[in-house]
C-alpha cells in the first residue's frame, strides 16, 4: 500500500475543514430565531390609526423582543391606545402604550415567561373602541 502523498494529505485537511465550516454555518443559520409580523387598526381603520410591529422569541433567554409602531393621523382630541398582552406558559405580560396624532416606536423586551401567543389591539379613545388581532410567537 502506498503512502497518501503531501498533496492528496492536505486536499482532504481542507476538504474536511472546510465541511466542518458548513455544518456551523447550517447550525448557525437554524437557531436563528424566528420573527412574526402583526398588524392592527383601530375601528377609524388603517389610514387614520395602526399598531403594528413584530414579535421574535429569544428562545435561550425564553423570552419575547417586541418592536411595535403606533401611527396615529387622527386630531389631538382622539388618541390611540396600544394593548399588548403577551401570553406565556410561566405567566402573562401586559402593555398600554398610547400615541396622540403622531407615530411612535417602541422596543419591548418580555420577563422570562416562555412567551407563546401575542394579543395586539388598536383602541380609538373617544369613544373607546378596539380591534384585535393574535399572533403565534413562536
Amino acid at each position: 500500500m502506498k503512502p497518501i502523498s503531501r498533496a492528496a494529505r492536505i486536499t482532504a485537511a481542507t476538504g474536511a475543514a472546510a465541511f466542518g465550516l458548513l455544518g456551523f454555518a447550517g447550525t448557525a443559520s437554524a437557531a436563528q430565531e424566528a420573527v412574526t409580523p402583526f398588524s392592527v387598526c383601530s375601528p377609524l381603520g388603517c389610514d387614520a390609526q395602526r399598531v403594528d410591529g413584530t414579535v421574535e422569541y429569544l428562545s435561550g433567554q425564553n423570552r419575547a423582543r417586541i418592536v411595535v409602531r403606533l401611527t396615529d393621523t387622527t386630531p389631538p382630541e382622539q388618541f390611540l391606545v396600544g394593548k399588548l398582552e403577551l401570553g406565556g406558559w410561566l405567566g402573562n405580560q401586559n402593555w398600554t402604550l398610547q400615541s396622540n396624532g403622531q407615530s411612535k416606536q417602541f422596543v419591548l423586551t418580555s420577563e422570562e415567561i416562555g412567551p407563546a401567543s401575542l394579543a395586539v389591539s388598536a383602541c380609538t379613545n373617544p369613544p373607546s373602541s378596539c380591534n384585535k388581532v393574535s399572533v403565534p410567537v413562536r
